[in-house]
């Protein structure tokens, strides 16, 4: 064919990503951008009535603006005195909540949360902090709140994005059992057309049952007309440690990946315990990276043919990486990261825990060994970005699969400065784009059915304005996708300018609820 300069690929497969999370963040205030802590107040005072189904939620807070403030909860409770309020921070692994919000989710000074940190002053009192599992549990609660009708508009403004990018697949990490039944029936009416493979919360066993019963059709949970090619449940996701990013005041440990939340026993008990699962885990450090697999060779390798997935694997050796392609593991890269390198680097090498092992900056975010080594898929992180790339780069969409191949092929910003650190770690174009396609799809344990352009694959490709092979990769930054198909079929077209108008939301009756409404997360 005569592509005219254009370039064909395979449909993207984002392998790791925070989908209805973010779809949600469309519809939510946004504070990437505020730095200070009276534009942070004026923002809440002016975005108040701005609420989705009686709630206030906001996104992409940056911890600049907390600086020096002890009790958050006083100035939020200041701005909404009734309403519940909950903003989730730029790291994701933290957020605020006001006292209404508090008192919805259940949380008081005295409630525990294993691996996760609810904040109290000296008084006993709350301070509005959630950290780690915290945070999580109150973005549950949050995303539980929403009615199915805003789950879906939200699902709709993203997949309509997605499609954009050229995202035809995604492995989302829903937790959610409601939200895996709003994609089935999303699909059974024609309104979706990514696939979607779907984990569930580890660590809370009832999730990962309901969800992969919805993958059974003899369980009679699944209606006629729900393609299970198209949606299904793909594993049960744990937490062995934290972030990679974590700010001087949280009080969390300093090295990457700060605190190692699953022991030996508890790793045994998830192998065990769940033989039939594929399970994914995140971990950054070292420490939970080596502990999870000594684990996986222990108990993992004889439970049967599951491709269990390594979450990011931000801070590894090059024997760690390749012990993670020996043992039959695949791993995920966030991409976006690297936009951090320089950052990160300067932070870990400014403090020395005491008994801690010297931080070696080579180990740090090697997207070149992770692919080359253990065939690694770059993925987003929808919605959670690291700090830098929100605030030093507001214009690139997190969900964006091309800048995120752009700095992992040039080691370079978009302006063009040199990242340092980067060195030594990047890829080739052939590789990013193979990392982002026949990767994702080898994360997904699916590599036979797409992810590439050949006989038997689903017809998934996109083509894009440039022929991308033959240039620097920093024309990766300004790639667009001219046109998306799922199955052979167009589902973006750029030349299209109609104004998008979400459809009329899919009725849900209760017999369709893996759990009943009033109990779903």
């Amino acid at each position: 064919m005569d592509l005219e300069g254009a370039t064909v690929i395979p449909g993207i497969v984002d392998s790791h990503i925070h989908f209805i999370d973010g779809a949600l963040g469309m519809l939510q205030v946004g504070f990437f951008d505020v730095a200070t802590t009276a534009s942070w107040k004026a923002r809440m005072v002016g975005t108040k009535g701005e609420l989705l189904d009686g709630m206030y939620v906001g996104r992409d807070l940056g911890f600049p603006p907390l600086q020096g403030i002890e009790r958050p909860i006083d100035l939020m409770d200041e701005v909404f005195p009734t309403t519940p309020a909950v903003i989730f921070l730029k790291s994701g692994h933290a957020a605020l909540a006001n006292s209404a919000a508090m008192r919805s989710m259940g949380f008081t000074p005295g409630t525990r949360i294993t691996d996760g940190t609810i904040g109290n002053d000296a008084s006993g009192r709350l301070t509005g902090y959630l950290f780690e599992a915290a945070a999580m549990e109150a973005n549950k609660a949050v995303s539980g709140h929403f009615s199915a009708a805003t789950i879906e508009e939200a699902i709709g403004l993203a997949q309509r994005k997605a499609l954009s990018y050229g995202i035809t697949t995604i492995g989302d990490n829903t937790f959610s059992p409601y939200n895996l039944k709003i994609y089935q029936q999303l699909q059974k009416h024609g309104l979706l057309q990514m696939r979607v493979r779907a984990r569930s919360y580890g660590r809370i066993p009832l999730t990962a049952g309901l969800m992969a019963g919805l993958g059974q059709k003899k369980l009679r949970l699944i209606p006629s007309g729900v393609d299970l090619e198209r949606v299904h449940y793909h594993a049960m996701k744990h937490f062995v440690d934290m972030s990679l990013s974590v700010p001087d005041d949280a009080g969390q440990a300093v090295e990457p990946g700060g605190t190692v939340f699953l022991d030996d026993r508890q790793l045994k008990d998830i192998f065990l315990l769940y033989p039939q699962e594929t399970h994914a885990f995140h971990v950054q450090g070292a420490e939970g990276i080596e502990r999870l697999l000594d684990a996986d060779a222990k108990y993992g390798g004889r439970l049967g043919p599951h491709r269990h997935v390594v979450d990011h694997a931000g801070y590894a050796s090059s024997e760690q990486v390749q012990r993670i392609h020996d043992q039959g593991l695949a791993v995920t890269i966030i991409g976006g990261q690297t936009f951090d390198m320089d950052a990160l680097i300067r932070y870990y090498s400014s403090v020395h825990p005491e008994g801690g092992e010297p931080f070696d900056p080579s180990r740090l975010l090697d997207t070149r060994t992770k692919v080359r080594m253990a065939r690694g898929a770059l993925t987003s992180d929808l919605p959670y970005g690291m700090d830098t790339l929100f605030a030093n780069y507001p214009m690139i969409d997190g969900l964006n699969p091309f800048p995120a191949m752009a700095v992992n092929v040039t080691g370079r910003a978009p302006d063009g400065t040199p990242i340092a650190g980067t060195e030594g770690k990047t890829i080739t174009v052939e590789e990013a784009v193979r990392a982002y396609t026949a990767n994702g799809a080898y994360v997904l344990g699916e590599d036979k059915s797409f992810g590439t352009i050949a006989t038997g694959q689903w017809a998934d490709f996109v083509v894009l304005d440039r022929p991308v092979f033959e240039r620097d990769g920093m024309g990766l930054y300004d790639t667009q996708v001219v046109r998306t198909y799922s199955d052979g079929k167009l589902v973006f077209d750029r030349s299209d300018t109609l104004a998008y108008s979400a459809p009329a939301p899919v009725p849900i009756r209760p017999s369709d609820y893996a759990v009943s409404p009033g109990d779903r997360l």
